[in-house]
C-alpha cells in the first residue's frame, strides 16, 4: 500500500505562495477569480473520469453530506445534475457511505470536495473498488491517492495525461 498527494502543482508551495493561492473561500469568489481553481478542478475531474471508465464500482464516504453541500455547486451545475442530486439525497443523506455507478455523481463529489476547501480534512473518500485505489480530499485543493495494489503504473500514466503530479 502506497499513498501519495495528488496535485496540480509540482512542487509544495511555501507559506508566502500558499497565503496568496488559498486567500478566499471558492464561493466567495468571482467569475474571474475562479478561472484558476476552475481549470484545475477540470484536470481532477479529467483523471478521475479516465478512472471511472477502467471501473465503474466506486464507493464514497463523506464525513456529512447534507444539503449545504449543494451550496458549491453552481445554479447551472444543479440544473446540470438535477437527477443525480435527486440520487444522493435518496441514497446520502445522513449516511457515511454510500455505492453509485453515477458519473454525474463522481464528477458532484469531485466538485464539492475541491471547493470545500475550508472545510474538514479527509471529509471526501472516493474508492474505485475493482482498481483498489482510494482518493482522500484534504483542505488546500489537493487530494492522497493511495494505491491498495501494486499495479499502480497504469494510475501513474493516467496522472501524468491528466496534467496532475504525485508527490
Amino acid at each position: 500500500m502506497k499513498t501519495y498527494v495528488l496535485d496540480v502543482l509540482e512542487n509544495v508551495l511555501t507559506e508566502e505562495e500558499a497565503n496568496q493561492y488559498y486567500y478566499k473561500a471558492f464561493i466567495e469568489m468571482n467569475k474571474r477569480e475562479k478561472i484558476p481553481y476552475i481549470v484545475n478542478e477540470n484536470k481532477y475531474l479529467k483523471f478521475l473520469l479516465r478512472l471511472y471508465k477502467m471501473d465503474k464500482n466506486v464507493v464514497y464516504k463523506c464525513r456529512f453530506f447534507e444539503k449545504w453541500c449543494f451550496d458549491f455547486l453552481s445554479n447551472s451545475e444543479k440544473l446540470h445534475y438535477k437527477n443525480s442530486i435527486k440520487k444522493l439525497r435518496r441514497n446520502a443523506f445522513n449516511k457515511r457511505e454510500f455505492f453509485s455507478k453515477d458519473k454525474d455523481i463522481l464528477e458532484m463529489i469531485l466538485k464539492i470536495s475541491y471547493r470545500d476547501v475550508f472545510g474538514f480534512q479527509k471529509g471526501y473518500k472516493i474508492y474505485f473498488s475493482n482498481l483498489k485505489i482510494l482518493i482522500t480530499s484534504l483542505t488546500d485543493y489537493y487530494y492522497f491517492i493511495t494505491f491498495l495494489d501494486k499495479d499502480e503504473e497504469r494510475v501513474k500514466n493516467l496522472v501524468k495525461k491528466s496534467k496532475l503530479f504525485l508527490r
